[in-house]
């Protein structure tokens, strides 16, 4: 279902609408996804024909922030 939903979105704003997509996968990934290479290909084939891709790398600030989060204050300050 969930699928479907996602192909539907992105077909209906081809070649009429900006979508602005982000995701934590690589391309090679996202048949894994959507449980389906077949429509995992073609949604990517939609998004990419007119699209600009930006590759960030490094760490996680969001993660950086939840390992900060759930490190005790007292390890934070030396203190054993």
């Amino acid at each position: 279902m969930e699928v479907s939903l996602s192909f539907c979105l992105v077909a209906r704003r081809y070649e009429r609408a900006s979508l602005i997509v982000t995701s934590n996968k690589g391309f090679t990934d996202w048949g894994e996804v959507f449980h389906d290479p077949v429509v995992a290909t073609a949604i990517l084939d939609r998004l990419l024909h007119y699209s600009t891709v930006l590759n960030i790398k490094g760490k996680s600030y969001r993660l950086k922030e939840r390992a900060r989060i759930e490190t005790p204050t007292y390890l934070l300050n030396g203190w054993s």
